[in-house]
């Protein structure tokens, strides 16, 4: 993405095609651009010109590890802080496998905060949304595909055994219920 686009010296930071890209590719870019509204929504503007920023304060600070995280694919304005660290110490990029240990703990993390959450409600009595259930499923299955790598394995099993005896049986309960449902998917095809 990032031989692509670059981010304008405007302070709202808009997305413009990158400078080394012949008319050809600058107009395709440009087209893409248009078509997505990359530039239109001023709190999107705003919240890139605010990643930008962080990552310019966290490069003249030395805050290696911080703008290295704000650079990460998935997470929020990533493009923003690539393009500042790119410019300054593009050795410093995090690779593909840091992002990929990245996702899994952010994943993680998000999912048992779900399940902490859907234990709180039923507690009180309430049933979950369909959209909770919908949205814990998907963490789930996420951390059931991401397991089968081998990278990944020694991580989930270490983020595993750090969960109480209560959240570890009832995310045991979660990914066997997530694996039957895709073993019958994928045996229906």
């Amino acid at each position: 993405m990032e031989s692509y686009f670059a981010l304008g010296d405007d302070p709202t930071c808009p997305i413009l095609p990158a400078p080394e890209l012949d008319a050809s590719g600058r107009e395709r870019v440009q087209e893409v651009i248009d078509f997505f509204g990359l530039n239109l929504d001023p709190t999107v503007r705003g919240k890139r010109s605010l990643a930008y920023e962080a990552a310019i304060r966290a490069v003249q600070e030395g805050r290696w590890s911080d703008v290295q995280e704000m650079a990460m694919r998935h997470r929020e304005h990533s493009f923003a802080a690539r393009f500042a660290l790119a410019r300054v110490a593009p050795n410093r990029l995090p690779t593909e496998q840091d992002e990929l240990l990245d996702l899994v703990r952010m994943l993680w993390r998000d999912f048992t905060i779900q399940l902490a959450e859907l234990r709180q409600l039923k507690a009180r009595g309430k049933s979950p949304r369909s959209l909770d259930k919908r949205q814990m499923r998907s963490y789930c299955w996420a951390l059931i595909v991401l397991q089968e790598e081998p990278d990944l394995q020694n991580l989930l099993t270490m983020l595993f055994s750090q969960e109480t005896a209560e959240s570890a049986k009832e995310i045991a309960k979660a990914f066997r219920t997530e694996s039957r449902l895709q073993s019958r998917i994928a045996n229906r095809k």
